[in-house]
């Protein structure tokens, strides 16, 4: 087939293969570069939550050394563990959801 467009504009097979080619690497390229944002952007939302978690415990276990009450200082703690989770897991399964056709 590509032997009948260079049979009517010479050289025209090698112009459309190499434009195949560079689409392909240039679509390559950007979906490397999706991947590695998405990456990135995972990694740091992991890190924050962690933050998150652990001053909340501090914070939880602060106001049970203090002498709150020690319901207070449960919720706190409860949330501030969940609600990073929460947030990364839900995260995870829009990202996951948006994948699939």
């Amino acid at each position: 087939m590509l032997a009948d467009y260079d049979h009517m504009v010479p050289g025209l097979a090698d112009r459309i293969v190499r434009k195949w080619e560079e689409q392909q690497e240039h679509r390559q390229k950007l979906e490397r570069t999706v991947v590695e944002r998405d990456e990135g952007r995972m990694d740091r939302s992991q890190k924050y939550a962690l933050i998150v978690a652990l001053s909340g415990l501090g914070m939880a276990a602060a106001l049970a050394l203090a002498g709150a009450s020690p319901w207070i200082a449960g919720v706190i703690a409860v949330v501030a563990v969940g609600g990073p989770a929460s947030a990364v897991l839900i995260g995870q399964s829009l990202a996951n959801s948006r994948d699939r056709p």
